[in-house]
């Protein structure tokens, strides 16, 4: 008990510790008071110390008493967080509502409770279409009083459609916790369990792929649910290497979405992560006009702010969208070799960091959103790989490493482990990559994955370092390494790096 009162302390804000002071003064005996002591004075531990805190109320009270103490503070903070937080969450207005109809209908106030009932059925077929499990506890209470408010005439009508609205709520509640599931499912596939070069992921895919919702019989869904079946679907054609499907899939993702109106954050934000998601699946696919289809995805995504509103009012997920929007631009021409377009790419994205720190940060440490932490400065990394400036690229490239692999996609992480090797070489650090080349390897056995290319790149440069720049034995062992490395592009997942970076051209280069 003394670690949880100390955690639930110290996680308090200004204002909550002043509330709970305020509340506690409704105590005013000398229980109340003994509380306010053992309050302030954990508040005031860094890190608890049980010892320490005792010998400073030992004069006023027994360790039977202490313990019994702390387990009363711990409660009556709790309570003053849910009276604080009362009018913060629907939830607990929801719940205090059932509590208040409860006690109304014990009362014989069979009329005034079926008012409140009434009033917060209406409020959650408006918030969530009817899709609530605190619906049912409201139907239910409404049974319960029909006989007492409904005239006798159409009481058995009344019931029968209490009885229809319960059923059709239970189906839309199953049809909900079966898209969490899929969706759940969906990202432990995505996990680094599943990558990529997984030689199951194909078979575990096209078996997931059979769950009736992700059928194209999908009539019978709402529409925020198609929505998600084919966002899931599209995952999966992402992970397959379906450009195909994904481009098909991500228009029609599109397509099932409802308008978007003005003061609706959750369509706004679904909206940016689909248009994200298109300019993703324009990369891999055969289009024409492709740059300036990237350019007006890009530009739709990054003019959303100035349309819907201020920054406070737009949620922090479309900024994270917005900035995948300057990440994927920058990867875009990374893929085409354009160098202008690379450096007035890269330039754009580094004015976002610069303009919003905030949003980059928060990336940085909410799990969710680390593959965007990623992508921001793996691309860029190699953009100033590309333009010849490998001291800023071994800075971006260290973002990445230095925060570790569990932060990571284990083959996303590999990329970067993979993409130092590259630089230090070009730095001529030849003295540092043996290390770097252990690191990798034994990364690559962790996680239990046929990364070719990776595997005959380290091979090779343990060799390669041991002559000078330029030497004709390092130049014929780059020529080996490129005659090695050329048959794994008949491999669709080998094939792939060469979106991420064209490794064979590099190798070809350093060949002539």
């Amino acid at each position: 008990m003394s670690q949880k009162l100390h955690q639930l302390i110290q996680s308090l804000s200004k204002s909550e510790k002043r509330y709970f002071k305020l509340y506690a003064q409704r105590f005013s005996d000398k229980e109340g008071s003994l509380k306010m002591v053992i309050f302030d004075n954990i508040s005031k531990q860094d890190s608890y110390n049980e010892e320490l805190l005792y010998k400073k109320l030992a004069p006023k009270l027994t360790k039977n008493r202490y313990a019994v103490e702390k387990v009363h503070l711990y409660q009556m903070i709790l309570d003053s967080l849910r009276a604080y937080h009362a009018n913060s969450f629907m939830e607990v207005e929801l719940l205090q509502a059932l509590q208040t109809i409860r006690i109304l209908w014990i009362k014989g106030l069979s009329s005034a409770a079926q008012q409140m009932i009434d009033k917060y059925k209406k409020l959650l077929y408006e918030e969530f279409g009817g899709d609530s499990v605190y619906l049912l506890n409201f139907i239910s209470f409404e049974k319960l009083m029909v006989y007492s408010v409904v005239p006798r005439p159409q009481q058995q009508a009344h019931i029968q459609q209490l009885l229809t609205e319960y059923d059709a709520t239970l189906k839309m509640l199953d049809e909900t916790n079966e898209m969490s599931s899929l969706i759940a499912k969906s990202n432990y596939l995505r996990n680094e369990k599943y990558c990529p070069r997984n030689p199951k992921l194909k078979n575990e895919c096209f078996k997931f792929l059979m769950h009736p919702i992700l059928q194209e019989e999908m009539e019978h869904l709402r529409l925020t649910n198609v929505h998600k079946s084919l966002r899931i679907r599209f995952h999966i054609a992402k992970m397959l290497k379906d450009y195909d499907n994904m481009w098909l899939l991500i228009n029609r993702v599109i397509e099932a979405l409802p308008p978007i109106l003005k003061g609706q954050e959750t369509a706004l934000n679904n909206y940016c992560l689909n248009l994200v998601s298109k300019m993703e699946a324009a990369l891999y696919v055969e289009l024409p006009n492709k740059d300036r289809l990237i350019e007006t995805l890009a530009a739709e995504i990054q003019a959303i702010p100035e349309e819907y509103g201020s920054r406070e009012k737009i949620v922090m997920t479309v900024y994270l969208s917005i900035f995948e929007s300057y990440t994927t631009t920058l990867k875009y021409w990374i893929i085409k070799k354009n160098l202008s377009k690379i450096k007035t790419a890269s330039l754009e994205l580094l004015a976002q960091l610069e303009r919003m720190p905030d949003i980059v940060a928060y990336a940085k440490s909410e799990s969710t959103n680390q593959d965007l932490y990623f992508e921001i400065y793996h691309n860029l990394a190699k953009a100033y790989f590309m333009l010849g400036d490998y001291g800023k690229a071994l800075d971006y490239n260290h973002h990445i490493l230095d925060l570790g692999d569990r932060h990571f996609m284990a083959w996303d992480y590999r990329k970067a482990f993979l993409f130092s090797l590259l630089i230090h070489f070009e730095l001529q650090n030849y003295q540092l990559l043996p290390y770097q080349i252990d690191k990798l390897e034994h990364f690559l056995k962790k996680i239990e994955a046929p990364f070719m290319l990776e595997n005959q790149l380290c091979k090779f440069l343990k060799r390669i370092i041991a002559f000078p720049s330029g030497h004709a034995e390092q130049l014929a062992l780059f020529g080996l390494l490129h005659r090695k490395i050329t048959p794994l592009l008949e491999d669709p997942f080998e094939q792939f790096e060469q979106f991420d970076f064209d490794y064979w051209a590099w190798v070809k280069a350093l060949a002539q």
